[in-house]
């Protein structure tokens, strides 16, 4: 009886640790949805996502002015909001471009302040994880109109550098890049003038990277090229790679490889001869030197706008399509969008790939902001882990993992080892052979798996690992 009992228990404890749910991917905005959103995953298992609307997200029918604010969406895993929020000053229209998650789990998200009769600034805003509220809000700016392109909190500061670019209309345009803490409170504000002029003029695009603790690396996207820039800490220039891709570029995107070894780009050009665009992704190393590329032709024009690394070290690109790249840059699947522009993607630590965008149509309501959520084969999910629940327990050691054959658990402080399950990426419990437990190490062998993620559950918590 005792032992059935512990059998139950352990049962139910796995059930609710290793939670389903469904994943809900419309959220209605009223009158307009800006073209640029952006979603990343949350260490507290769920995502948020920020855009721009001119009408009030939490008023139905309310005009928030004729400007718009920024607004922000903050979910669970299974995609339930949380909190709904938004900010703008009735003078400016507000924007919102990028997001980053602060040390103490608040959120800093950057737009573009446009004002009315003037040349606009960057604008950083704080917002609370417990419920939205605005925490600060702070207008930037150089000696013209500085336009934000990213935000990046460094990897071993609780500081954040907000990457851009300030418009000299005619000239030069010079990069700009100013370092915060979490007060907003500003470290380094340097308008970058090492550029020769062939790089800074009609500057289209800046994307930043920390490289290392002592580096920076930019990639900056003229009309007719693209360098890639190093430059210190405080921002003076090491080195400038040109990178040449095609003859006219119309937009583009960048990430960092899940290894950090090199920079994959994503972007729409025209080549010399012909007018008809196509979408191109190009892998550099960290010096500038091209690796491979691969072009990827379209049926009908469509910005090419986000790429993001898999933990397989490939890379998710969006289009009119959602396509998945393996390290080599070779296709492994294609899926058509057909309800709407997938402006951000971005993978989980769990490999699930979500994405958000505005809806195609527009109804009397307005447009729709809509987040999807897929596995790592490009199926929508419906169900799946309540990801909120699977942080590793830190009375258990899971090594090696990833793992290419035999996996060996083993507890911390004698405890005994109760109850081993594995369920695949999608929840579905895999059948394998596990050794007899009630004690405090086992080894199970799983070299007959396919590579992939799977979810071990031990005494009742799920643990994430990689079979190569």
């Amino acid at each position: 009886m005792k032992r059935l009992f512990i059998l139950f228990l352990l049962t139910s404890i796995t059930s609710l640790a290793f939670a389903q749910c469904t994943f809900n991917n419309f959220y209605k905005y009223y009158f307009y949805i800006s073209w640029t959103t952006k979603t990343i995953a949350t260490t507290d298992g769920g995502f948020i996502t920020v855009t721009g609307a001119a009408y009030d997200t939490l008023n139905p029918g309310t005009q928030n002015g004729q400007d718009e604010d920024m607004c922000v969406v903050k979910t669970d895993s299974c995609g339930n909001t949380q909190w709904t929020t938004h900010y703008g000053s009735p003078s400016e229209g507000d924007d919102a471009i990028d997001v980053v998650e602060t040390s103490n789990g608040d959120f800093l998200v950057i737009g573009y302040a446009g004002f009315q009769q003037a040349a606009g600034n960057i604008r950083v805003a704080k917002f609370s994880k417990i419920n939205g509220h605005l925490v600060w809000s702070k207008l930037y700016s150089g000696t013209k109109e500085s336009i934000p392109f990213s935000i990046t909190k460094r990897k071993n500061k609780n500081t954040y550098i907000v990457n851009g670019l300030i418009r000299y209309p005619g000239i030069i345009d010079k990069g700009y890049s100013i370092e915060i803490d979490d007060s907003g409170t500003i470290l380094k504000n340097v308008e970058i003038t090492g550029f020769n002029s062939s790089v800074y003029r009609n500057v289209d695009i800046v994307k930043l990277f920390e490289k290392n603790d002592t580096s920076y690396l930019q990639l900056v996207l003229t009309k007719d090229t693209i360098f890639l820039v190093e430059t210190d800490t405080s921002f003076n220039v090491r080195w400038i790679n040109k990178i040449s891709l095609g003859k006219i570029y119309t937009y583009f995107n960048a990430c960092l490889s899940h290894d950090g070894k090199s920079i994959a780009l994503v972007l729409d050009a025209i080549p010399p001869t012909s007018t008809f665009t196509f979408s191109m992704v190009a892998n550099i190393d960290l010096l500038g030197n091209l690796l491979n590329y691969k072009i990827i032709p379209k049926d009908s024009f469509s910005w090419t706008f986000a790429i993001t690394p898999t933990i397989e070290n490939g890379f998710i690109i969006t289009n009119n399509d959602i396509m998945k790249l393996d390290s080599s840059l070779n296709l492994i699947w294609q899926k058509p969008l057909s309800f709407g522009l997938l402006k951000s993607v971005c993978v989980t630590n769990t490999g699930y790939i979500i994405g958000s965008g505005r809806s195609i149509t527009f109804d009397s309501a307005g447009y729709h902001l809509y987040v999807i959520k897929m596995d790592s084969n490009g199926n929508y999910v419906q169900t799946g882990i309540n990801e909120a629940s699977t942080s590793l327990n830190t009375k258990i050691n899971l090594f090696p993992n990833p793992s290419s054959g035999k996996i060996h658990i083993q507890t911390k402080n004698n405890e005994t080892i109760n109850s081993v399950k594995l369920f695949d990426f999608t929840g579905k419990e895999i059948s394998i052979s596990i050794p007899e437990t009630h004690s405090t190490e086992i080894t199970i062998d799983a070299t007959n798996l396919k590579p992939g993620i799977y979810f071990m559950m031990i005494n009742g918590v799920a643990h994430k690992i990689v079979k190569e």
